[in-house]
């Protein structure tokens, strides 16, 4: 069931940084168990997480190949190893909104294999750039204010450099607590960005991409390289010197950097969907990612394999309880 292969060949077999073997060996830093799967050529890392009091576990399989019959008979094996209540499985399979059909057939794939739909990990929804257009037609793609914003801060002396520097990653660090302080949004500790940045950074498939002025670093982006894609799952930026738009001439560098390095894909790693509550914290994120023109997609989403009924719906009912809870004293 479960084999030992080095990094580089487990990586070949997986679909996402986060089923790297760099990630799962992150994860198990941080307390979690770490089990490593290969089933028909295709590599799929799981975690299991203790739930307290109660001394069962949750399992995670998240951004994976599609799940197959094989998969999940090596899961319940797995679940049953380490007690857990359930599985939650999350296909790194998307496709653009307008594609509901194929996304519904590949929804039912995983209910056919008795999973039930359940909250998702990662965001239901993203923008992805196909990088293999030329320069001309990503900037006619996007949206006219960020074209021009883009266009407005290359005129601006911004200095751009993409680095595995761990001072461009304290500087990302800096402008992640003043930006999550400013839009009220949830980041990672301190000490779990650290934790992940030495793991990524050892693999070679992160790196910091910084926009300055006069010697100060006005925004910072995580890049993640994997695969065959450029990933953007974190950034931060400061309110000083606005005008000069550094976070937009940063992402356009980020996606030209993609494409020197033959990447097929930017893949932006979350947005909201079509329509959004325009009081959702997300929706600068939303809009920002929006302007640069990459498709609009749809993931397929979180299901769970339940491996204990009992206990797993008296811990849905608890989350829901919980989740109320935090709402009301907000």
């Amino acid at each position: 069931m479960a084999e030992n292969f080095n990094q580089q060949d487990f990586n070949r077999m997986v679909t996402h940084p986060v089923q790297s073997y760099a990630w799962g060996e992150f994860r198990r830093a941080n307390g979690a168990t770490v089990e490593r799967l290969v089933v028909d050529g295709k590599g799929f890392t799981v975690t299991f997480h203790r739930l307290p009091v109660i001394g069962k576990t949750i399992g995670i399989l998240t951004q994976c190949h599609m799940t197959t019959k094989k998969v999940i008979e090596q899961l319940k094996i797995l679940g049953a190893k380490h007690g857990a209540i359930s599985i939650k499985v999350e296909p790194y399979i998307f496709h653009e909104i307008s594609q509901v059909d194929t996304l519904a057939e590949d929804r039912g794939k995983l209910t056919a294999l008795g999973l039930v739909k359940s909250k998702d990990l990662y965001p239901a929804f993203s923008f992805v750039i196909d990088l293999s257009k030329s320069e001309d037609e990503l900037l006619s793609a996007m949206k006219s204010k960020t074209r021009y914003n883009v266009n407005l801060a290359n005129k601006k002396n911004l200095k751009i450099e993409i680095s595995t520097d761990d001072k461009a990653f304290d500087h990302y660090l800096k402008l992640l607590a003043e930006t999550t302080k400013r839009q009220a949004f949830y980041a990672h500790t301190k000490t779990y960005q650290q934790a992940m940045w030495r793991a990524m950074k050892s693999a070679g498939m992160a790196k910091v991409i910084t926009a300055s002025f006069d010697n100060e670093v006005l925004a910072a982006f995580i890049l993640f390289e994997f695969g065959g894609r450029l990933y953007y799952p974190y950034g931060a930026s400061t309110r000083s010197h606005r005008e000069l738009m550094a976070p937009q001439l940063l992402m356009w560098e980020a996606i030209l950097y993609g494409k020197k390095m033959g990447y097929r894909e930017f893949e932006m790693w979350g947005s909201l969907g079509e329509t959004y509550d325009e009081n959702n914290s997300w929706v600068g994120f939303h809009r920002f990612k929006a302007g640069f023109g990459g498709a609009h997609v749809a993931y397929v989403s979180a299901y769970d394999l339940i491996l204990s009924p009992l206990w797993y719906h008296l811990y849905v009912t608890i989350e829901k309880l919980r989740w109320l809870f935090l709402k009301r004293i907000k």
